[in-house]
């Protein structure tokens, strides 16, 4: 018995636990078996797990060595696999499908401050479960606003200011685009064109590929998987109100409103390059019908929608 508490204690003292809780042993010592358990209060209170059997059950090995380096790297392992785990788990209750050029990545900002999510961008949502229920919050913003700023954000004739160059090099066909256009009325007047320039116009918001923003909307992003987002609990964050809104979706889902909203991405040389003209406008808004279906629908069923 003086052997189980001098183990007892050695436990104590390298887990933390309290004394009460290590002098509170259980020893089947006359049988020759070191079998402890601790009765602390505190550990009835939370699920026990594979990592309190390792840690309770000390670094003793039965091979006349303590073995303590060992062993709290076992339990140190274990742990943060434990918490590996959880984090996985909470960042799979809430989905932010981070939309380009819809303030996605002040948003994302203010979340995580929050909370542990899991965010989708230049990418589709595929990851919808019926079974599955989650929290989806969505950055949204005016199409035909969104494809201006998508177009003036990823222009090569920003230069060597800061703007949206990720994978520009290795997309051919977006070097192709830029060439076409050097404004983004320019994109626009030739949406309808039979000519060369015109069919690249149409590819670049029909079939997007890496890193192009300008057809990366909402008809890309929810392409799959909308009736499946739509039928689970939904919240809008709309650039054109992000700080209503970030209060506003906070305090719906019981988090701190922000004290400040974080800004990104918002200055470069062409970001007041906006002019459209009546046929560029025309033409583009009409090209985006398909995303303003589905921006209308998010609205619909958003908890916080404007219907």
């Amino acid at each position: 018995m003086v052997f189980a508490r001098a183990i007892a204690c050695l436990i104590c003292a390298l887990s933390g636990s309290s004394v009460v809780s290590a002098l509170h042993v259980v020893s089947n010592a006359e049988d020759g078996m070191g079998i402890y358990e601790f009765s602390d209060p505190q550990d009835k209170m939370e699920p026990y797990s594979e990592c309190d059997d390792i840690e309770s059950g000390g670094p003793d090995w039965d091979d006349e060595s303590l073995n303590v380096e060992d062993w709290r790297r076992i339990v140190s392992e274990c742990r943060q696999r434990q918490h590996n785990e959880s984090l996985r788990h909470y960042k799979e209750l809430v989905q932010f499908v981070h939309v380009g050029k819809c303030a996605g990545s002040s948003i994302g900002m203010a979340i995580y401050k929050q909370t542990p999510y899991h965010e989708i961008h230049i990418r589709q949502v595929d990851n919808c479960r019926a079974d599955k229920q989650r929290t989806w919050i969505v950055s949204v913003r005016d199409p035909l606003a969104r494809v201006v700023s998508a177009f003036n954000w990823r222009n090569p004739l920003n230069g060597d200011s800061p703007h949206g160059q990720a994978g520009f090099q290795q997309d051919k066909q977006e070097q192709e685009f830029y060439r076409c256009f050097r404004k983004v009325n320019d994109f626009a007047e030739s949406l309808q064109d039979q000519s060369d320039c015109g069919s690249i116009a149409r590819r670049a918001l029909e079939k997007p590929i890496m890193s192009e923003h300008v057809g990366k909307g909402f008809r890309y992003y929810f392409e799959h998987d909308l009736e499946c987002v739509l039928a689970q609990e939904v919240y809008l964050i709309r650039s054109e109100t992000i700080s209503h809104d970030l209060k506003d979706v906070f305090g719906r889902l019981g988090w701190a409103a922000p004290a400040e909203i974080p800004h990104d991405k918002g200055q470069y040389p062409f970001q007041h390059e906006t002019y459209l003209s009546d046929k560029g406008k025309h033409f583009l808004q009409s090209a985006l019908k398909d995303d303003y279906e589905v921006v209308r629908a998010l609205e619909h069923a958003a908890k916080n929608g404007r219907r």
